[in-house]
């Protein structure tokens, strides 16, 4: 494991509207050549281009929307009980993309399967800030 930080904007999905149904779900991407933030639908298209700069940020999005996924299973083994499958995708999910949810999460998942060590490490690398 190696911590590092965050290099994206935290990402916003299916937002519950006051009618009662939800919004589209939507990336929000921080392009890593000139920081622009763009909304990208879920699931992320084939080609999508910054706005500004014109980088490709598809690829970016997929990653993104993976270390998502991973996040979400990683939350439902862990209320399940099964610190061993919660640890390896949260710490599948870090691999994709860096963040504070990531290494908490595989704090929770180490700590409550008896690795204490493992969970120390992973409580440092929660506390880094994001980016």
């Amino acid at each position: 494991m190696e911590p590092d930080r965050d290099r994206n904007a935290p990402s916003s999905e299916g937002e519950e509207s006051p009618a009662g149904g939800t919004h589209a779900a939507v990336l929000e991407i921080r392009c890593p050549s000139c920081r622009k933030t763009s909304a990208i639908p879920l699931p992320p298209p084939e080609v999508f281009d910054c706005p500004r700069c014109r980088c490709e940020l598809a690829t970016l999005a997929r990653l993104r929307a993976d270390a998502d996924a991973l996040l979400r299973q990683s939350r439902a083994h862990l209320l399940r009980g099964a610190h061993a499958l919660a640890l390896s995708d949260a710490s599948s999910s870090w691999d994709l993309r860096h963040c504070r949810a990531a290494a908490t999460l595989a704090f929770l998942a180490a700590t409550l399967g008896g690795d204490a060590p493992e969970g120390v490490a992973w409580l440092r690398a929660s506390r880094l800030p994001e980016a």
